[in-house]
């Protein structure tokens, strides 16, 4: 007997990738069916679902490509050998983002990274060369972001492909992270002839496109170009759904995830969890906080929404250099809260940094986490910042992950602490609060790190000859 599996729904923004992964995984047939339902409950019309390639839990890979282009022209050739060279790679599912510059820059926009780099090739050309320190504008850019494959969908690719690819093959012997050898595997296979031409090339990630391209540069988002089985999907995965998902708000870029949610609805208890467990993987203080807030709101089930939000860049050291060279300090700082409204009253759940007043020295965090290199501290830098022994960072100089809850009822505020022994109240407090009291304590520590990362890296280049 043959047995066959239906998925029915008229919503299936949380679906998509769960069910593709399915098809995909087990011998019996499954078929996906999009419901179209009137105001009064009728089902209009039932389309068949067509699932992406692979087996990857994951929708987009957190790994992606950033091209300028000087005129539109330009752009649409680009265009055109991304299409091409996908197709001899055979990377079927992928979005190009065609950026445009914002109102106001008409002339164009420079490119930060390419900016410091002429800046330092004129440092040092001195009297033997005339370098063009002043760098281009560019009137245009493709944001290129692809399905996330598998180990074994990435290697098979590069298998299959015309070029030598041994050596990637025998860097992965040598790696036992499954996110390393992921991230080695999706470059390589990026790296492969053809490539698109372009006037300039960035390495790019979900926080670069949400911080620095649509907020700090001026870029906007023209056009979505959407291929393979994002293209054939359009109507299940919205144009605003795959740049959120770009963006890393569903968690797959391990540093942000934005959902509100009922909690009464398992499939959206699933996804929030689901979120939590990606960006938090390498931190379980807030992850298992988090997991029991969870659990919590969802057994009292005293709201009908919930807001949830979670920021955990995982920069270690970097996080202090980089909120304090900013007016906004908190776009750089971990935190997490679940806000909901229960009758008058506003509960707000909410993570933040809690100092000990540990006062440490750099040098004793280099020695114990990054064998007394200042070079290997930096080195992170290269690929955004993210660094996986954050937690543990953290905790030398004397900080922990932790979390509290204030409720808001009409002009009373009343703060409690999550401890072993439940919510316990606790005097109030502000989420910064002991960010800002490790730069008057401990001084000579964020001294030390900013005048570090201030003197060997410009914000795109880094200088990885540094002793200290």
């Amino acid at each position: 007997m043959r047995y066959g599996v239906f998925v029915v729904s008229p919503e299936w923004s949380e679906l998509f990738v769960p069910f593709s992964s399915l098809v995909h995984r087990t011998d019996c047939s499954v078929t996906g069916f999009k419901l179209a339902v009137s105001s009064k409950g009728k089902v209009l019309e039932a389309r068949v679902v067509e699932p992406l390639g692979g087996t990857s839990e994951r929708l987009i890979a957190p790994w992606h490509e950033l091209r300028y282009f000087e005129d539109d022209a330009s752009c649409k050739k680009g265009i055109a050998e991304y299409i091409q060279a996908s197709r001899k790679k055979g990377i079927e599912a992928f979005v190009l983002l065609e950026l445009h510059p914002s109102e106001g820059l008409d002339k164009g926009i420079v490119s930060p990274k390419q900016a410091s780099m002429l800046s330092v090739l004129a440092s040092f050309s001195g009297a033997r060369a005339t370098i063009e320190s002043k760098p281009p504008k560019y009137m245009r850019a493709l944001y290129f972001a692809m399905q996330m494959l598998t180990e074994h969908e990435y290697a098979s690719i590069l298998q299959e492909s015309e070029h030598d690819c041994s050596e990637t093959f025998e860097v992965l012997e040598d790696m036992f992270d499954e996110e390393e050898r992921l991230c080695t595997l999706h470059e390589a296979v990026l790296d492969l002839l053809p490539r698109p031409e372009c006037d300039f090339l960035e390495i790019a990630y979900p926080a670069k496109l949400k911080s620095r391209l649509l907020e700090d540069d001026g870029w906007v988002i023209s056009v979505v170009h959407r291929f393979g089985a994002f293209s054939r999907n359009a109507d299940i995965l919205s144009d605003e759904t795959m740049v959120d998902e770009i963006c890393g708000y569903d968690g797959a870029g391990y540093q942000q995830f934005e959902k509100v949610f009922d909690p009464k609805n398992k499939t959206e208890v699933a996804a929030v969890t689901g979120g939590i467990e990606r960006c938090l993987s390498k931190n379980s203080a807030w992850r298992k906080q988090t997991s029991e807030v969870l659990r919590e709101i969802v057994e009292v089930r005293d709201a009908e929404l919930v807001e949830f939000q979670l920021y955990h860049p995982s920069t270690a050291l970097l996080t202090f250099y980089l909120a304090v060279s900013h007016d906004t300090p908190e776009q750089f700082v971990p935190s997490y809260s679940f806000v909901r409204q229960v009758d008058d009253c506003q509960i707000v759940i909410f993570g933040c940094l809690r100092w000990d007043g540990s006062i440490v020295k750099l040098q004793t965090v280099l020695r114990k986490h990054y064998d007394s290199s200042a070079s290997q501290m930096l080195f992170s830098l290269t690929w955004g910042g993210y660094d996986p022994q954050d937690s543990q960072v953290l905790r030398t100089i004397g900080f922990r992950y932790r979390t509290f809850k204030v409720e808001f009822c009409g002009d009373k505020k009343s703060f409690f602490e999550m401890t072993d022994e439940g919510w316990e109240s606790c005097d109030a407090l502000h989420p910064l609060g002991d960010v800002h009291r490790i730069y008057n304590e401990n001084e000579a520590l964020m001294r030390e790190v900013c005048e570090l990362y201030a003197e060997n890296w410009s914000g795109g280049l880094v200088d990885l000859t540094v002793e200290f």
